[in-house]
């Protein structure tokens, strides 16, 4: 199945639609590092922190943790901008450059 499937167990989907919005912008925004090792690592990241927190069901912890997942995307987005004023050379096992 689908990797999101899971995230559809969330109860509310006045609340669903905004988590699953913020999660598909996450890994976008996560996919545009030139750099392997970040791209990874933040496309890694956000699907564990996603996946771990899918079985809450206190709104006052979801809407925390939707806040901090907002701070996160803004975090990403301006570490995108960095990391691709200074790229460097792909690494070999970069699929996005080189593909197998």
């Amino acid at each position: 199945g689908c990797f999101l499937e899971p995230l559809f167990r969330i109860a509310e989907m006045s609340v669903t639609r905004p988590i699953l919005r913020l999660y598909r912008q996450m890994l976008k925004e996560s996919a545009k590092f030139h750099d392997y090792n970040y791209r990874e690592y933040a496309l890694r990241r956000t699907k564990e922190e996603f996946h771990r927190n899918v079985a809450v069901t206190d709104d006052s912890l979801r809407q925390k943790l939707l806040a901090d997942a907002q701070k996160n995307f803004e975090l990403i987005k301006r570490q995108v901008i960095v990391n691709n004023l200074y790229k460097s050379k792909p690494v070999l096992i970069d699929s996005k450059y080189f593909p197998h």
